[in-house]
């Protein structure tokens, strides 16, 4: 799958703005720039973008020269950490397409903390979800439509005749599912990935699909889908939500238990009250 390079704001330099270059005269452009600013002791900024094969951007840096030994992949690769793992699920093995060669990146530890105690209920603070999950669908698109149409409880295999309306239809799902994502609908995305199973099985739906079901609670569903591709990233979340339902659960045992003598062990049930209420906002944010 082809990676542009687009110069969005520049420095300092001589080079095209806004204009999509494939990946080798970018780097050729970069390596000159950078001998320049070398050579010159001339500071040079720019901040640039990777388009996808549809000039949708899915990243996008600055950077500063001059730069000994600059590598546009290993700057690139120097800031994978400031993705989340779910997006770095999907922006590694798109880099390594696009780039020709193998990206090795190190995975977060996993780690559960439990909270400090507290005399107040805590209020729910539900950060917004900025994913660029969606920006790879239309790519994917073009590759999943039309081959096979799998409606509810029924497969059937596309014949020449049929073709042009099956991947009429294939695009339609894809688009709907992109903008239920778009929107985390997450129940919408779930409705058509069990309705149209075939059409939505590439690596980068099951993913959003494993997110979704994770979103909606729905642990061993997100199993089920993670079996069929073992995404390290969502591994770990399952893992994580895994945990958090048994620490909600084990709190809200022992607060029935307490709660039959209230009085007596109310600052225990207060804490145990505020630990449930911060466990399910980390599930929230899973």
């Amino acid at each position: 799958m082809a990676i542009q390079f687009q110069f969005e704001k520049t420095s300092n330099m001589r080079v095209p703005l806004k204009e999509p270059l494939p990946l080798s005269q970018a780097e050729a452009l970069l390596e000159k720039e950078n001998s320049y600013a070398v050579e010159e002791q001339s500071e040079m900024t720019f901040t640039y973008s990777l388009l996808n094969e549809d000039n949708v951007d899915v990243v996008q840096f600055s950077y500063k020269f001059p730069e000994p030994n600059f590598s546009l992949l290993g700057s690139i690769i120097k800031e994978l950490p400031t993705f989340s793992e779910e997006e770095q699920e999907l922006i590694v093995p798109w880099l390594e397409e696009g780039f020709g060669k193998k990206i090795r990146r190190a995975e977060r530890p996993l780690q559960i903390q439990a909270p400090a105690a507290q005399t107040q209920p805590v209020p729910k603070n539900k950060k917004a979800k900025k994913s660029i999950l969606a920006k790879f669908f239309k790519r994917q698109s073009k590759k999943q439509a039309g081959v096979i149409v799998e409606a509810p409880n029924d497969q059937q295999v596309i014949l020449p005749a049929q073709r042009s309306s099956a991947q009429s239809l294939s695009q339609d799902i894809l688009q709907q599912f992109e903008a239920a994502l778009d929107i985390e609908s997450y129940p919408e995305a779930i409705r058509l990935y069990e309705g149209y199973t075939a059409i939505l099985s590439g690596r980068n739906e099951l993913i959003a699909v494993g997110y979704s079901y994770l979103r909606t609670g729905q642990l061993q569903k997100a199993k089920i889908v993670n079996e069929r591709l073992i995404s390290s990233a969502l591994t770990q979340d399952i893992l994580l939500m895994d945990q958090l339902q048994a620490l909600v659960n084990a709190s809200k045992e022992k607060l029935s238990t307490l709660q039959a003598e209230p009085i007596e062990h109310a600052e225990e049930i207060q804490v145990l009250m505020n630990q449930i209420v911060l466990y399910t906002q980390e599930m929230e944010e899973i």
